[in-house]
């Protein structure tokens, strides 16, 4: 994501907040806010994933954090919130946070929960009144949102030309419990260590894309082993 601003509406609404990790959840919010609104740009943006595990792990618990931090603020003084969003805007605010937030913490663990009443038959066959509320729920959960999740995935890969690699997408269950055990560690860190930024470190891919050329022409060139035997 490559977020623009206009410079005066940007100082406007008080500029970064120097102490949220997830500055960009911060200022979106705050901007929604103020009465502005938010568009996506139909244009590329290029940006460099991270690499390893840890990273991965890395930027998710920072951004979870980032989310806490912002839903903190934004609820910090509610008679202010629904005096400046409105009472419809800040409900949507609130849900598309909660959404994130209790979505990263819950929904993998829920799944599992799940699975395991399929599997010894509870919620096949509901016994009282909340085990039919349950099955319901559950029930809505997986007919609604399994297609929720996939069918952006499809479609940003027949956009982008990369239907070829569908099969990515078993590994969502995977990553849904990555993020979980991220959303986790970044709750417990909001306590500990609030403001510490795990900054997602970029140009990994750059530098091995270089390495590798260098390699690839000292091959070519007849560096390498022959040079040390030489200056050896």
């Amino acid at each position: 994501m490559s977020p623009h601003f206009r410079t005066d509406v940007f100082r406007r609404v008080g500029g970064w907040d120097a102490w949220n990790v997830t500055e960009d959840a911060d200022i979106g919010f705050r901007l929604a806010r103020f009465g502005y609104d938010s568009e996506t740009l139909a244009s590329t943006t290029y940006e460099e994933a991270p690499i390893s595990l840890a990273a991965f792990f890395k930027q998710r618990r920072r951004w979870c954090k980032g989310w806490y931090q912002t839903f903190i603020v934004l609820w910090r003084r509610p008679r202010r919130l629904l005096q400046q969003a409105g009472f419809a805007r800040s409900g949507a605010l609130t849900l598309a946070l909660l959404a994130n937030i209790l979505g990263s913490l819950a929904a993998p663990l829920c799944a599992i929960c799940v699975g395991a009443d399929v599997l010894l038959g509870a919620k096949a066959f509901p016994a009282n009144v909340w085990e039919d509320a349950l099955a319901a729920l559950w029930t809505m959960v997986i007919v609604g949102g399994v297609p929720t999740v996939l069918w952006p995935a499809f479609k940003g890969m027949k956009r982008r030309r990369l239907l070829h690699v569908w099969p990515v997408l078993f590994l969502l269950p995977a990553y849904s419990l990555i993020i979980c055990a991220a959303a986790w560690v970044a709750l417990y860190d909001l306590f500990r260590h609030p403001h510490h930024w795990l900054k997602t470190e970029h140009g990994q891919g750059r530098r091995g894309a270089q390495r590798s050329d260098s390699k690839t022409f000292n091959q070519a060139a007849g560096f390498g082993r022959a040079r040390l035997r030489i200056f050896g």
